[in-house]
């Protein structure tokens, strides 16, 4: 019986050095594997993080399902991913200063809806230089918009806009809510900028200068929107025409 024992004892011995061996053999080719650069010919993916060795978000490319939503310092805000397919840039604080998005799909009606921007956010805040087209069956806007915003973070003016959304029901209480919220904060405006656009429906703006251009290319511009007035052809109703 003695020698028996000692016999299995033998056999365990030796099966464990060699469960031992491999584990480390298995263990060292992992931990190269994983230090060495890959290199692929195609991939499928739905969606790519590039991260900071801290873990930072600093560029996320995504399909819609799987985009990000708004990020402030690596939190979440605004409103929900799912809905920005393209490239989203983050700056060193991990908060969202940037992007790359287009999408574009005919209706079942034959109706279709295209758009897409490129766009460079002021920090803290929301874009300030962006290239931008829509369409709308046809009904087309392109343009280049330069602006300006005030030094207010972008994550308190949303806490601010969502405190009056969930406090108020909708009707003119809230409407009046959301008009003061919009006000110029220490005299600066929320939003103030240049827009070039190619439709004459949605005039540029600068400051309190509005600016349109009609179809026969005659630059229009007055301190009132010549949004829903502007004619295709001729003069508006109101501005003065810029020479």
């Amino acid at each position: 019986m003695d020698n028996e024992i000692r016999r299995e004892l033998r056999l365990l011995k030796v099966y464990a050095t060699v469960i031992t061996a491999l584990l480390g053999t298995v263990s060292l080719a992992a931990f190269r594997q994983a230090s060495q650069k890959q290199r692929f010919t195609e991939i499928d993916v739905e969606r790519i993080n590039i991260v900071e060795p801290d873990g930072k978000l600093r560029m996320v490319i995504s399909n819609r399902p799987r985009s990000i939503g708004p990020i402030y310092k690596g939190k979440p805000f605004g409103y929900a991913g799912g809905s920005r397919p393209g490239i989203i840039f983050f700056n060193d604080e991990g908060t969202e200063n940037g992007g790359l998005t287009f999408e574009g799909k005919r209706q079942p009606d034959g109706t279709f809806r295209a758009q897409s921007g490129f766009s460079f956010d002021q920090f803290n805040q929301d874009q300030v230089l962006y290239f931008q087209y829509n369409d709308n069956n046809g009904r087309r806007n392109m343009g280049l918009t330069i602006a300006d915003r005030a030094d207010v973070d972008i994550y308190d003016l949303v806490a601010e806009r969502d405190s009056i959304t969930k406090a108020i029901p909708e009707g003119p209480a809230r409407t009046a809510a959301l008009q003061k919220w919009a006000q110029p904060r220490n005299g600066v405006p929320l939003a103030a900028g240049y827009a070039a656009t190619a439709d004459p429906i949605n005039p540029g703006w600068s400051g309190s200068r509005f600016f349109a251009v009609n179809a026969d290319r005659v630059l229009f511009e007055d301190t009132q929107t010549f949004k829903d007035n502007m004619p295709q052809t001729g003069p508006p109703e109101h501005g003065a025409e810029v020479r």
